[in-house]
């Protein structure tokens, strides 16, 4: 018996695909903890069991979710006219803080040290960033002791991107230590943003309050996990996962709609093959707070993570931005590398669409 090759795939169905897309779509936003989520995971229970498939299971979980109520952020005297348009940053306190705003670009460790190096102490200030990947610096600017971020977003058109403030590892037990972040933070409207540095360079120290108030609260959640048992070897184990859950706004079409319609195309035409590895099926909970369900599915089971030989990570296939598409891989799946030729498909872009997947 011989591993899959990529014709073997020819069975896929994209009327099919489309459709369990707009039925995901349909279900509307699945931020962890909302009754969008739960409706999801009950979705994919079903069809995966209507499939046919071995050992349908929710393997649930516990983890800290986040309930927003409120965020605001303001010049202190009112100099810089109305409070800015803001959203808070999951993951960070709910509190007040006010103190003397510094500007920190992207907030890298060489932007830090730049402004440390010119004597600014940055414990108690207010820093201003234009961090698009808010969780990679807001933990260093807690160890530096600061009393606020002030995130400008990138998103564009008046949006405010409404993100996790700390992601990864995440804590799995209470006190769910070091999850949330001892300042309040926000995220401000891109334009508003811009007229808050400018306000900042006018040659006097500004001042800024800034709000976030949320509940964060234990919840339990699940994974959703199916298997098609191989024949050789079936003690082995090939994973394809896809998280079903969407950030806090939208009903999350592209991140991660389209992955999850992706594994259950899938499901329906692997089941169908001969296999020579069992196959297992993951709809992973919880991926935009901080990865909970891949972690937790990964440390429940050592033995079945011993006997994993690969896994294909299905996540926001379908993303409107411009980019060649890569495959990050193993060197031994270097086979599976092909061309796409149709500008009609996904990637089709500017060079006729014909971007190659290159393997990293």
């Amino acid at each position: 018996m011989r591993d899959l090759r990529p014709d073997d795939l020819a069975g896929l169905d994209q009327a099919r695909l489309g459709a369990t897309l707009e039925r995901v779509v349909g279900v509307g936003n699945r931020f962890a903890g909302t009754p969008g989520e739960e409706l999801c995971r009950e979705l994919l229970l079903g069809g995966l069991a209507g499939l046919g498939l071995a050992r349908v299971r929710a393997e649930e979980f516990r983890y800290l979710a986040y309930e927003p109520l409120a965020a605001a952020c303001a010049v202190v005297g009112g100099e810089g006219g109305p409070a800015l348009p803001a959203a808070g940053l999951q993951c960070t306190a709910s509190a007040a803080a006010e103190g003397e705003a510094v500007y920190v670009g992207a907030c890298r460790e060489a932007d830090l040290a730049a402004v440390e190096a010119r004597g600014v102490d940055l414990a108690g200030k207010v820093v201003v960033a234009h961090a698009s990947l808010a969780w990679l610096v807001a933990p260093q600017l807690a160890a530096k002791g600061v009393a606020a971020l002030v995130n400008v977003s990138d998103a564009p058109d008046g949006l405010i991107g409404h993100f996790p403030a700390s992601l990864y590892p995440p804590p799995l037990a209470p006190p769910w230590e070091g999850r949330i972040l001892p300042f309040p933070g926000v995220s401000v409207e891109a334009e508003a943003g811009r007229r808050l540095i400018s306000l900042m360079t006018a040659g006097r120290p500004l001042r800024l309050r800034v709000e976030h108030r949320a509940r964060d609260v234990e919840k339990i959640s699940a994974n959703v996990v199916a298997e098609i048992p191989g024949e050789a070897e079936p003690g082995q184990r090939v994973v394809l996962g896809a998280h079903y859950d969407t950030q806090i706004e939208g009903p999350g079409a592209a991140d991660n709609g389209s992955g999850l319609a992706a594994l259950l195309e899938l499901a329906h035409t692997l089941r169908g093959l001969r296999r020579r590895r069992t196959i297992e099926l993951c709809a992973f909970g919880v991926e935009e707070l901080g990865f909970f369900g891949s972690y937790h599915h990964v440390l429940r089971d050592p033995d079945a993570n011993a006997a994993t030989v690969g896994m294909i990570n299905l996540d926001a296939l379908g993303l409107p931005s411009p980019g060649r598409r890569l495959l990050v891989s193993d060197p031994s799946l270097g086979h599976l590398r092909r061309r796409r030729r149709d500008p009609g498909r996904l990637g089709a872009g500017g060079d006729g669409g014909r971007q190659p997947l290159r393997l990293v």
